[in-house]
């Protein structure tokens, strides 16, 4: 004969089973503490983790300076735009032909300077991404006069700086390279008639390369000091170059 189960257990037995299922079903409010907040659980596991000095990216209050993926960066030089200015005297020389093509490669057309000295200078502007790199547009110019002939040119292009002693600290953060390429063009005229195009180049490709010093500082946002640059300049009817020696002045007007 078969036992019959009494209404009482059949009912205890039914809400066992609904808290079980409800269970299941919403895991996330098993862990909401009183109002909705985080369970006691999560929040001590949470403290354990700080105590434990782990550090999760993005989060604010928790950058360790001894860590060199968490510190916080600060400008020290250098930071946001910035512009400069160079000037110095030139030691060099030019050699080609008029920009026509009856006339380059022919002997009798060609025109060599010899060695002269005159100016150059330079301006650029453009930001200040780290304190030991520096990227923007410049604008050259240079002039030689050889005596009997005289040359000048102009060119504009992209300004590179960097500071490669900079972790260094000291005097070598302020040691600097620089690296400028672009496009340009130069004419050698006589001295005495500057209408005749003894030299051409027409559109040429220019580049400079130099050493500086920005040791001398006024306040935190001016920095100048001495440089020594080579410029050269060369396309299918010129070649020419000169040494630049001078002074450099560069600011960063929104460096705190």
């Amino acid at each position: 004969m078969a036992k019959v189960v009494s209404p009482k257990k059949v009912a205890a037995l039914s809400i066992a089973l609904t808290a079980a299922i409800t269970s299941w079903t919403s895991p996330s409010s098993a862990q909401q503490g009183p109002r909705g907040g985080r369970s006691t659980t999560d929040a001590a596991a949470e403290a354990k983790k700080e105590e434990a000095g782990v550090r999760t990216l993005g989060t604010s209050g928790l950058e360790d300076p001894n860590d060199p993926t968490l510190r916080v960066v600060t400008a020290e030089r250098r930071s946001s735009f910035t512009f400069g200015l160079a000037i110095g005297a030139s030691l060099g020389s030019a050699a080609g032909f008029p920009n026509d093509p009856t006339k380059i490669g022919l002997l009798r057309y060609y025109t060599d300077t010899g060695i002269g000295a005159g100016f150059g200078a330079r301006a650029w502007a453009g930001v200040a991404l780290r304190d030991f790199l520096t990227f923007g547009l410049t604008f050259g110019s240079l002039g030689i006069d050889a005596g009997e002939t005289v040359m000048f040119s102009g060119m504009v292009g992209f300004h590179t700086e960097i500071f490669p002693l900079y972790s260094l600290g000291g005097a070598m953060r302020d040691l600097g390279l620089m690296v400028e390429t672009g496009v340009g063009t130069a004419i050698v005229t006589p001295a005495d008639d500057q209408d005749t195009l003894l030299v051409d180049g027409g559109l040429t490709s220019a580049l400079g390369a130099g050493v500086f010093f920005e040791g001398i500082r006024l306040g935190s946002k001016v920095g100048m000091g001495p440089y020594l640059s080579y410029d050269y300049m060369y396309g299918n009817s010129i070649r020419g170059g000169a040494f630049v020696l001078g002074w450099r002045t560069a600011l960063y007007p929104r460096h705190k």
